[in-house]
């Protein structure tokens, strides 16, 4: 699963592959940008952030390969559920003003 979003707030790149555990993400905002490296069979976490206004919320269990995301910023907010055994990912995104 390779999705593209870009959106009139900002922008937003994310990679996963799901049989190696892998993720990257890149998001540009108004707001402040993000940069995520997750790899879930190392268990590493590498973030950047930096952000004028909005708050993140990160909670990552890495036996289980599970993580979850939470962005809350003026202009929208963000959540991301990713369980990487099972494959599946599921991303919501909502916004003051949607394209």
């Amino acid at each position: 699963m390779r999705p593209d979003i870009v959106a009139r707030e900002g922008s937003m790149r994310m990679d996963l592959v799901a049989s190696e555990g892998s993720m990257r993400l890149d998001l540009v905002a108004r707001e402040g940008s993000m940069r995520l490296d997750f790899v879930a069979r190392e268990g590493s976490l590498r973030p950047d952030i930096v952000a004028s206004e909005g708050s993140m919320r990160l909670d990552i269990v890495a036996r289980e390969g599970s993580m979850r995301l939470d962005i809350v910023a003026r202009e929208g907010s963000m959540r991301l559920d990713i369980v990487a055994r099972e494959g599946s990912m599921r991303l919501d995104i909502v916004a003051v003003r949607a394209p």
